[in-house]
């Protein structure tokens, strides 16, 4: 009996140390999100001063995994509108303790790993990297949601990194069709386009921390005399305590010839979240160091959401941007909207 009992004992130890992993069969889940809002504008290039809006998307979403610990997923998301932009991004993942490998449309490595800018929520308005409204040319991702490969470490010590590569520019919202993306001389300004970034995020004694870096290159298939292939780095940052959290990204972009400007971003936001509150805004500067100026701009955002159900949340919202010269005039919009996530 005292040997039945050592071998019972010494299998049940077994299974603790190594469990055993059960497949599982792809299940598919349906996720999304709505925004609907009324807006006051002073624009340029509109006669009326009332807008309505309504964005949605729904993402499907779909998950397996194998017994020996190997994770399979994907999602699909889907706009609620039609603007040659049907669909967003879209990817199929292999994961596990390796990491996250996947094929698919998603950000850059680069984007996906930034720090160091508060969003309100959707980025239906905002200070950088927003739905830019006023006109303001900021913007993180040049490559947009290109049809690519990429692969993120898998978190160490708070430590993450990313690296991705898109062969051809100008297969954003399923533009290649079905068949392989390769890259073409077609006009698309980037193509062969290499990111990678990484970020640290931590917390001592109730004070939440985080920094990141990217660097993104391109080539680009457009002929000119002043054609250049665009390298764009970026760094960000947070510090949080008590709710209040201060924020800061740059970015680095010396533009692609005679495509777009070249120059630096600075954005510096701040927010403070108390119960269903959250108060937020912030500044970001473009500079045009190639056009001596001429497209150099100041924006300013501020907005009070308030979570008004689980999924929920209501917004009240300012944008305006400051354009120093040139035919645009100065931009102001601000307005009401309500976002529902499910």
């Amino acid at each position: 009996m005292k040997k039945t009992l050592f071998a019972t004992t010494a299998l049940a130890a077994g299974l603790v140390v190594t469990p055993l992993l059960a497949a599982e069969a792809p299940t598919a889940t349906v996720r999304g999100y709505v925004n609907a809002g009324m807006y006051y504008g002073d624009l340029a290039g509109t006669s009326g001063d009332f807008g309505v809006e309504h964005d949605s998307e729904i993402h499907f979403r779909w998950s397996g995994s194998s017994d020996n610990g190997l994770t399979f997923k994907g999602e699909v998301e889907l706009e609620g509108f039609s603007t040659g932009d049907q669909i967003d991004e879209y990817w199929t993942s292999v994961s596990g303790s390796f990491g996250d490998f996947r094929i698919g449309a998603d950000d850059t490595a680069a984007e996906y790993m930034e720090l160091g800018i508060i969003y309100a929520p959707y980025a239906k308005v905002g200070y950088y990297d927003a739905f830019r409204y006023t006109g303001a040319t900021n913007a993180t991702d040049t490559a947009r949601d290109d049809l690519g490969i990429y692969y993120i470490t898998p978190a160490i010590s708070g430590f993450t990194a990313a690296i991705s590569f898109q062969p051809e520019g100008g297969t954003d919202n399923g533009g290649h069709g079905a068949t392989p993306a390769f890259k073409v001389n077609n006009g698309s300004a980037t193509d062969d386009i290499l990111s990678i970034g990484a970020q640290w995020m931590g917390e001592f004694s109730g004070v939440s921390l985080g920094i990141s870096g990217g660097y993104q290159t391109a080539d680009t298939d457009v002929i000119g005399g002043t054609n250049a292939d665009p390298d764009t780095w970026t760094t960000g940052g947070y510090i949080g305590y008590a709710g209040f959290t201060l924020a800061a990204f740059y970015k680095d972009n010396p533009g692609v010839g005679g495509l777009a400007t070249g120059g630096y971003d600075i954005a510096v936001g701040a927010s403070y979240e108390t119960g269903p509150w959250t108060f937020a805004g912030g500044w970001a500067g473009v500079f045009d160091t190639k056009a001596g100026g001429a497209n150099d701009s100041d924006t300013f955002s501020g907005w009070v959401t308030y979570a008004i159900a689980p999924g929920v949340t209501g917004t009240l919202a300012v944008e305006y941007t400051e354009f120093d010269t040139g035919p645009v005039d100065d931009n102001l919009i601000a307005g009401a909207y309500m976002s529902v996530s499910f």
